[in-house]
Order: structure tokens, then sequence, then C-alpha cells
């Protein structure tokens, strides 16, 4: 193997491991975020009936997804707190 070939192959794994990186900042992370979120919706619906969303799940995940990432820190309402992925909880309480 000469050492062109070398550095090509080197290039061309870092080139690589960039790429899987931005897809996972941008794509897939992302998307585990629309997950828990719709996790956090699903628990909130469950205690408070009332405060269920009427859409379907895959519309709740995708009003839930960004692409690139959350502009946001937490969500926050009456019913519960959503902080990151696997960081939420929904508040005992008797919400009407």
């Amino acid at each position: 193997m000469s050492y062109l070939e070398a550095c090509g192959i080197i290039f061309n794994a870092g080139c690589g491991l960039i790429a899987i990186y931005a897809l996972s900042l941008i794509v897939i992370i992302p998307a585990a975020e629309a997950v828990s979120m719709c996790r956090w919706y699903s628990a909130i619906g469950h205690q408070y009936p009332h405060a269920a969303l009427s859409k379907s799940r895959l519309s709740v995940w995708w009003s839930c997804f960004k692409f690139g990432g959350r502009e946001f820190a937490a969500l926050s309402n009456r019913y519960g707190r959503w902080a990151g992925i696997g960081k939420w909880r929904v508040y005992e309480g008797d919400y009407q």
C-alpha cells in the first residue's frame, strides 16, 4: 500500500465519521427527543384524561421533531415538565 492510498483511506474514514456525527446531531438526537416528548404527553394524557391530546402519536411526534435540535432548555406546563431525553415528570395533583 502506498503512502497516497493510506492517506486517502484515512481521509475518507475521517470524512465518514464527521458525516455520521453531523447526521446524529441533525436527525438522530432530535428524533429521540421527539419520542421522549411523545412519551411525556402520553403520560400526561394517562394521568389527566381531560388533558389528553386528540392527535395521533405520529402527529405529536412530527410536531415535536425539529431538524437540528431543540431551541429551548425545557418544556413545562401545569401537568408536568420535560427537560430532555428521559428527564421528564408528570406532576401529582388534581388539575382540571
